[in-house]
């Protein structure tokens, strides 16, 4: 406590720590035996209506009952379309309905969308119940779920939410396996990134396992989910709410979000952060002088993975006409500069501000 005197005036300042943990957990039948410890009094589970993610659902239901607990409803929503105001306040009625308290532990099984409203629903529920997350798609397995953002939309795109980190992240192979390709191979890119944030020696790792992963290996895929959540860990525990040095995770998405957004969405969040991870390199070459071999590497386990390294001439004049527009709309402009991650070498990143200008240029260059 630190005490301040101004004339009259006496102010204290407070140090406030709230004392919070995460664990990750991977492995087939993970849901047959979670951790022990994850709930307390009873549980909710809410779920993507897929029916692999249904019938997980139903399981992990039966099996928070055989280890005597209550499961007081499941609930299923999916989509973009669980992310507005109008299905948090139904899910809000419903909690209330089924007597949740804030004992009552909040298991969600599904993809980004999913993971982000239900999660805030549960944030802001009797001002926050207890979750457990199970990411069914690779982006949310190798990524967004942890950090613990939470959102809907509101006007615009995750316009309205609060951090609140889960309990747990259960990490099921075998949903994860069940995936069409598209968006299988989607949430990769993510797990580049990681391997190029952290250094060589885990560029080397995801060498190694990526093959077993992408032939759907339940054991690799667990591997890659627990190192790749683990890494991105690294990072939120030393900035919990995104204030400084997490914003080196944006790695490839400036340009990424400017692919991803002109091409009406038609190109998969992966598929745009695999083209800006390259884009974003080359400018990197230029800038801070990384060495060239670094991008070919990318580019070639991007192309390994089956992601593509440029985006599609067909979006290609979107991107040209829209990119300036795009970019003044992105949360980390800084009057007419971008404030980027660009990489040294792998493991040495460094924040700059890149004027718009100069962005543009790479963006003509690159595929103009």
């Amino acid at each position: 406590m630190a005490q301040a005197n101004i004339g009259n005036v006496t102010s204290k300042k407070y140090r406030i720590t709230c004392e919070e943990e995460t664990i990750i957990a991977a492995g087939e039948g993970v849901l047959s035996s979670p951790p022990p410890g994850l709930i307390s009094s009873d549980a909710i589970v809410i779920h993507e209506p897929v029916d692999q993610v249904a019938e997980a659902a139903k399981h992990l239901a039966s099996s928070i009952e055989e280890a005597g607990f209550r499961v007081l409803g499941l609930r299923s929503c999916g989509g973009e379309s669980c992310k507005s105001i109008e299905w948090i306040v139904d899910t809000w009625r419903w909690l209330a309905q089924a007597n949740a308290s804030r004992a009552t532990t909040v298991f969600i099984l599904g993809g980004g969308a999913l993971l982000d409203a239900a999660g805030f629903a549960a944030a802001t529920f009797m001002r926050g119940l207890p979750t457990v997350l199970v990411p069914t798609t690779t982006l949310s397995a190798f990524d967004a779920a942890v950090g613990g953002k939470t959102a809907v939309n509101l006007e615009g795109k995750n316009v309205v939410g609060a951090f609140h980190n889960p309990r747990a992240v259960l990490v099921e192979p075998r949903l994860l396996a069940s995936l069409p390709e598209r968006p299988f191979k989607s949430g990769f890119a993510e797990a580049v990134k990681h391997s190029l944030l952290s250094g060589w020696s885990d560029m080397k790792f995801l060498e190694s396992v990526i093959g077993g992963a992408l032939a759907r290996s339940p054991e690799s895929l667990s591997q890659l989910a627990l190192w790749s959540l683990g890494f991105k860990m690294s990072i939120v525990v030393k900035d919990p709410r995104e204030g400084g040095l997490r914003r080196i995770l944006n790695l490839g998405h400036t340009i990424g979000h400017v692919v991803e957004a002109a091409s009406r969405y038609s190109l998969t969040h992966g598929e745009a952060v695999a083209a800006g991870l390259i884009a974003e390199l080359m400018l990197a070459e230029e800038e801070t002088r990384l060495d060239s071999s670094v991008t070919r590497w990318t580019a070639n386990t991007i192309d390994s993975i089956g992601l593509p390294r440029s985006p599609p001439e067909k979006v290609i004049p979107s991107i040209l006409a829209n990119a300036r527009r795009l970019l003044l709309l992105d949360k980390k402009r800084v009057g007419e500069t971008i404030v980027m991650p660009l990489l040294r070498e792998p493991g040495d990143v460094v924040l700059a501000r890149v004027s718009i200008g100069r962005i543009l240029s790479l963006i003509e260059v690159a595929w103009g």
